[in-house]
């Protein structure tokens, strides 16, 4: 029985008149080679029949991810909101998707669309383009209807969170869903009868009204003259309540347990309440920084890695522009007890 042929490296390498090496960067969707390049050799091992060898990529894996590679590319991360002191927007996700793509040869760089300080779509794409960027990872939008248009067919894209309508890309997040029913579920072991929630409207629309669902189907199963509702349905433009808001809401409704999100928790300590102490408070959204309340802790590190190695993949398989469907990754958090 004749030998089966086995197409190599060096054999696809002397048929295109380059280095084996480079055919391996070819065969990897590397950045570092032109496009033209790239789907060239790509196209001859295709009609060569060439086959990579599952056990051998395995190992060349491992031993790229031991040693730090040389920056190869640039990801853009583009964000539509004002720095904060200087940092990234959601630099929590950010930070941990930085530091995994320049292991694997990717510096991120940012880039503002915010309306008063950033630039153009047309700027962006102009830039992107020139510079040779590939992947792009967009940060949390900051309104309910959200369009990013750059000519996408050149680049692959994976957004945070949920609020980006156009165009339809890989989204990753934290399960919001989820962190509701644990704060709601934790409040009832601790005794309380009469759960109420704040949780600004808008907010919650950009997440596809998560908190809203996992709220109300707790609550559904509870007598229907204990159950408290959520305040601040409607509140505008991200206004602050009052004491005398608060105070009055849980005076009608006999509130003896409230989940929010950190800045709500932040605005009742302003307003005078000794929290932990004074009443049952649970957030929904903790980011690992110094806290001084229980909650669900968000796996901002997970988050980020989630994201980033999505677009690595897109990237290497030349995966670009929309997707036909949706596909939405959600990161569960974890329980954080303030009292330890």
């Amino acid at each position: 029985m004749a030998r089966k042929f086995r197409v190599s490296l060096k054999d696809i390498a002397r048929e295109c008149g380059v280095s084996p090496n480079t055919v391996s960067l070819a065969l990897r969707n590397s950045p570092r080679l032109k496009k033209e390049t790239r789907l060239r050799i790509q196209q001859k091992a295709e009609e060569m029949g060439y086959r990579r060898d599952p056990e051998l990529g395995k190992l060349m894996t491992r031993l790229r991810e031991t040693n730090k590679q040389e920056v190869q590319a640039e990801i853009a991360y583009v964000h539509t909101t004002p720095l904060h002191r200087g940092d990234l927007p959601h630099i929590w996700y950010v930070k941990p998707a930085a530091d995994w793509l320049l292991q694997k040869g990717y510096r991120v760089r940012g880039y503002s669309l915010e309306p008063d300080e950033g630039m153009s779509c047309k700027e962006l794409a102009r830039i992107l383009l020139a510079r040779g960027v590939e992947g792009i990872l967009i940060s949390p939008m900051a309104r309910r209807v959200n369009r990013i248009e750059l000519p996408w067919d050149h680049f692959s894209g994976v957004a945070f969170g949920r609020a980006l309508d156009t165009p339809c890309l890989p989204k990753v997040d934290g399960d919001a869903y989820a962190a509701m029913r644990m704060c709601y579920q934790h409040l009832k072991e601790q005794g309380c009868q009469r759960i109420g929630a704040i949780i600004p409207s808008l907010y919650d629309e950009l997440i596809r009204d998560a908190y809203r669902s996992a709220y109300w189907g707790m609550a559904s199963v509870e007598p229907v003259a204990q159950r408290v509702g959520i305040l601040d349905i409607n509140r505008p433009h991200h206004r602050e309540l009052t004491r005398e808001e608060v105070d009055a809401w849980r005076k009608t409704h006999q509130v003896d347990g409230i989940i929010c999100l950190t800045g709500d928790f932040l605005n009742l300590q302003r307003m005078g309440y000794q929290l932990p102490g004074e009443m049952r408070v649970v957030v929904l959204n903790l980011h690992g920084r110094e806290v001084t309340c229980s909650g669900v802790m968000t796996k901002d590190r997970e988050i980020g890695i989630a994201a980033a190695s999505q677009l690595l993949f897109a990237i290497e398989h030349g995966l670009r522009g929309a997707r036909d469907s949706q596909n939405l990754t959600l990161i569960r958090g974890t329980w954080f007890d303030s009292s330890g």
